[in-house]
């Protein structure tokens, strides 16, 4: 979360179906449904954002490959690259915010140039793997 305005420091509350599901400022290991972000300023200002949509699980430690898969350089600037056993039919990449981008086959080397700092998802043939823009 990049935050800006108000006074330091800020406080961050994520719910998911009204629940309060995280304090951190950024959000990680979460399972699909629909988040609302909170934030706090020092002098209790707060604004509501959201909801940020997650319709796939993007919690790192339940993503299970069959069959093997490289991304590298892993965080990356400019492109990654893909190691793979499989034709590829299906290549995505998701932000924090649930939103798909469909990148179309060509090759292993995929530009990420356009995106924004932050974490993402490959999806590729809907086996998940996180990557980090630089």
């Amino acid at each position: 979360v990049n935050t800006g305005g108000g006074v330091e420091p800020y406080t961050y509350a994520w719910y998911l179906d009204n629940e309060l599901v995280s304090t951190d400022e950024n959000l990680q290991d979460v399972g699909p449904g629909s988040y609302d972000l909170v934030v706090t300023d020092a002098n209790d200002c707060a604004q509501n954002f959201g909801p940020f949509v997650v319709d796939v699980d993007v919690s790192v430690h339940d993503i299970v490959y069959d069959f093997s898969l490289e991304v590298y350089p892993n965080p990356s600037n400019d492109y990654i690259n893909i190691n793979y056993d499989e034709e590829i039919w299906k290549l995505q990449i998701i932000n924090m915010n649930g939103e798909k981008i469909n990148i179309k086959p060509s090759n292993s080397s995929i530009d990420v140039s356009f995106l924004s700092k932050g974490i993402y998802i490959l999806n590729f043939n809907n086996n998940f793997i996180k990557f980090v823009k630089n």
